[in-house]
Order: structure tokens, then C-alpha cells, then sequence
């Protein structure tokens, strides 16, 4: 039974309940009522605990989607020398490494872009480099083997 069906479930549970109450009316027995009194409050706790749990999931589904969207996008890469570089299918490099913060923090592939000859800046979060590789060195697939 999915949440949904528990928590429509657990309603009719509590109108029922109600209506039995409304019959015990013309029962003076004690006991018979503190019972009634104690399953409709147990059923009512259900309730808000399914209906909050179904609000996590509900949450946790969102997440888990923007999560595999942003895996979708993103590049095969390789690293080197600390820096994440983008590669085509082919193993070829695609240009600039990716920012380490924005890939670090926010899972984001984000280039490079040259300031000057020897200054590198991130378009998004604005993280300055300088003293990185800026591109793959044309035999970086044997550097990575030794």
C-alpha cells in the first residue's frame, strides 16, 4: 500500500471510529470509551506521520531528480594535476579546466575563461587561478599512467 492509500485508509479509519462513538452513546461502559478514545488518537498519529513522511519523499524525490539531471549533462573528465578537464568521447581534450569550486561545491562543470597570459577566472563564482595547467598537455594520457 502506497502512502497516499495508508493516509486515505487511516481517514476512513477515523470516520468510522466517530460514527461507532456516536453509537456507544447509549453505553455507560467506561472502558469501552477510554478504547475508543485511545485508537482514534493512535489512528490521528498515523496519519500525521504518514503525511510528513510522505512529505520527505516527496522532497527527497526532488532532490534525487536534480541530482540525475546534472549527472546527465556533465562531460566525461580527467584529472590532472589537481584540475578536472573536459573530454569528448574520443578522449579528446574540449578546452579549460573546470572550476574546483563550483565543482567541489555545487557539483557544476564550470570552464575557465582566460583573464590574461597567465590568469584564469571562473564566470560564475569569480574564483581567480593562476599557476594551473590551463590546458591538457597533448600526451596526458601516458602522464597518467606512470
Amino acid at each position: 500500500m502506497d502512502i497516499t492509500s495508508a493516509i486515505s485508509t487511516i481517514s476512513q479509519s477515523i470516520e468510522i471510529i466517530r460514527f461507532l462513538k456516536d453509537i456507544e452513546k447509549d453505553y455507560s461502559n467506561a472502558e469501552f470509551k477510554l478504547k475508543f478514545a485511545e485508537l482514534y488518537s493512535n489512528l490521528a498519529e498515523v496519519k500525521v506521520a504518514l503525511s510528513d513522511a510522505q512529505t520527505k519523499i516527496s522532497e527527497q524525490e526532488r532532490i534525487i531528480e536534480q541530482i540525475s539531471s546534472k549527472n546527465v549533462q556533465k562531460l566525461m573528465t580527467v584529472e590532472y594535476r589537481g584540475y578536472s578537464f573536459g573530454i569528448d568521447k574520443s578522449g579528446n581534450s574540449i578546452g579549460r579546466p573546470f572550476c574546483n569550486v563550483c565543482l567541489n561545491q555545487d557539483g557544476l562543470q564550470m570552464q575557465l575563461v582566460r583573464m590574461d597570459s597567465t590568469i584564469d577566472m571562473c564566470p560564475r563564482c569569480k574564483a581567480v587561478y593562476s599557476g594551473h595547467p590551463y590546458k591538457l598537455p597533448e600526451n596526458y594520457e601516458n602522464l597518467q599512467k606512470e
